[in-house]
């Protein structure tokens, strides 16, 4: 990794907060474009049959090391300490930044080798479906997609580091980058290379995504060196805050399962219905809570450090009072229009009459997990910037507990209606937690 030492950084004036704002909407906008036209794209080349199959198999599992290597838990964590360390003119940031990238990669190294070593029982364990043909194809394609470990959990925490210094535009610019190439790549690539194309594009796709974010981070005035210095105040703060957002993780993939488990004692398309209502309740993380929290999540610590906590906590309460006000509108929208809404997006082909009104009332419930979750979004960065604990991570295991106890004791009684609303009492039990763990 190249020497990206430079001036120090000054975070973007705010008077162009507005205009990142759009810029994260578009580009919340293109993914999600981006996405809906890639999955497109595989579906005329690829189809929906063992080919495609496998690969979805193999994909999955460098996409799960990213949180197991620790990328995807460092990400909200590396953005409020490096908001921090800006406001500071801390000389030890490049000490910092060069301790935690150093350890990411040492990890990222390890699990994608560990991946490569025990890629056969992990495909059996993941799909023991799979037929003797596909298991082959599964791991061909895993042996070419275990990079994209190291390429895409490296280009996202470049991005958190970029969105504490103010460029929030950069968090997730890698997998747009990443998926725009994919489209491109699959209508040049030779048709005789079958799925394998895809995976190489991947690959080629998430090189240029980092290529970009290392030259993107000269912005910053960041140096690395190689470093494992993990002894400092702020490294283990940052590692202690990881380890529990690790926790909460695992917490959550036991609620995403006991939540499927439950549903599937439901009629017969429940799951489905299920998922698509919370895709749609998360339009409004993505439009309104997403970008405020990259914008205003590092502008609130800096204004912390500069001009104490009463300022900082003044302007918390304003972006609070806005993201609720532009929520409350959305999901009335969201609720009053459900079925129509439902209708439109989803309702053709296998998509029945009876599926749609499954899935309407099923949106009906989730929505109102909105509110919860665009507290969190605005609290998350200043409260783990002010506390060194776990209080934040904290939080998160605390309402995942809660999900999980209440939708087993309340399964008997509401049926699939537990489901739902610990899915609401999950998101605002965990809002209302990390906001007073912000206050203390």
């Amino acid at each position: 990794m190249p020497d990206t030492g430079a001036p120090a950084a000054s975070p973007p004036a705010p008077a162009r907060r507005g205009v990142r704002y759009a810029m994260l909407m578009a580009q919340s906008g293109g993914q999600l474009l981006a996405g809906f036209v890639l999955s497109l794209e595989c579906a005329y080349f690829f189809g929906a049959g063992r080919v495609k199959d496998a690969w979805d198999v193999a994909f999955l599992i460098p996409d799960a090391l990213l949180s197991v290597a620790g990328f995807a838990l460092m990400q909200s964590v590396a953005t409020a300490v490096f908001s921090r360390q800006l406001e500071r003119r801390d000389s030890d940031a490049s000490q910092l930044f060069s301790a935690l990238l150093t350890l990411l990669l040492c990890t990222g190294g390890a699990v994608t080798v560990l991946g490569a070593l025990l890629a056969r029982p992990v495909v059996h364990l993941v799909a023991p479906g799979l037929d003797a043909e596909g298991t082959a194809l599964a791991l061909k394609q895993l042996y070419l997609l275990l990079p994209l470990t190291l390429l895409m959990g490296t280009s996202m925490f470049l991005g958190a580091v970029q969105t504490g210094y103010g460029f929030a535009g950069a968090n997730e610019l890698g997998w747009l980058v990443l998926r725009v190439f994919v489209i491109g790549a699959l209508l040049l690539v030779p048709r005789s290379l079958g799925i394998t194309g895809l995976s190489l594009a991947y690959i080629g796709g998430g090189v240029i995504a980092l290529v970009i974010q290392l030259r993107l981070l000269r912005r910053t005035g960041l140096r690395f060196r190689w470093s494992l210095r993990l002894g400092t105040p702020e490294v283990r703060t940052v590692l202690r805050q990881a380890a529990g957002f690790g926790v909460s993780s695992v917490l959550t993939q036991i609620a995403l399962l006991q939540m499927r488990h439950l549903a599937s004692q439901g009629p017969v398309g429940t799951i489905a219905a299920l998922g698509y209502a919370l895709s749609l309740a998360g339009l409004v993380y993505q439009f309104v809570a997403k970008p405020l929290m990259l914008i205003e999540g590092p502008h609130i610590i800096r204004r912390r450090e500069a001009g104490g906590e009463d300022a900082a906590r003044r302007l918390h309460r304003r972006v609070i009072v806005a993201a609720l006000a532009l929520t409350v509108p959305i999901v009335a929208v969201i609720l009053a229009g459900r079925e129509p809404l439902v209708r439109l997006l989803f309702e053709r082909g296998a998509f029945d009459a009876a599926a749609t009104a499954r899935t309407a009332a099923f949106v009906g419930v989730v929505s109102l997990s909105a509110f919860g979750d665009t507290l969190v979004a605005v609290t998350l960065l200043p409260a783990l910037a002010r506390t060194e604990g776990l209080a934040v991570p904290g939080a998160f295991i605390v309402a995942n507990l809660v999900q999980i106890a209440f939708m087993a004791l309340a399964f008997p009684s509401l049926g699939v209606g537990a489901v739902l609303w610990g899915v609401v009492l999950s998101s605002t039990l965990r809002g209302a937690l990390v906001y007073l763990a912000g206050r203390r």
